[in-house]
């Protein structure tokens, strides 16, 4: 139930509440980050395929994920 368009650069997601699964993101750390963030709102484990592709834009991405998981309330 989520849509995801990309308009030139821009990337536009909208749609339901996540479900659990697996993201591939073919190594793109926007897709990657775009999962992770995701996973703070799925009650189920969203599963992130080629995370280490943060990295290349923004390495604290995976410990400021944790962070901000322990202080999220999964609704």
């Amino acid at each position: 139930g989520i849509k995801v368009e990309l308009q030139g650069d821009d990337m536009y997601i909208t749609g339901a509440q996540p479900k659990a699964g697996i993201v591939d993101s073919h190594n793109d750390h926007r897709i990657a980050m775009v999962g992770g963030l995701m996973n703070l709102f799925c009650h189920e484990e969203i599963k992130i395929e080629g995370k280490s592709s943060v990295k290349k834009s923004y390495p604290e991405f995976i410990a400021d994920l944790g962070i901000l998981e322990k202080n999220t309330e999964k609704k």
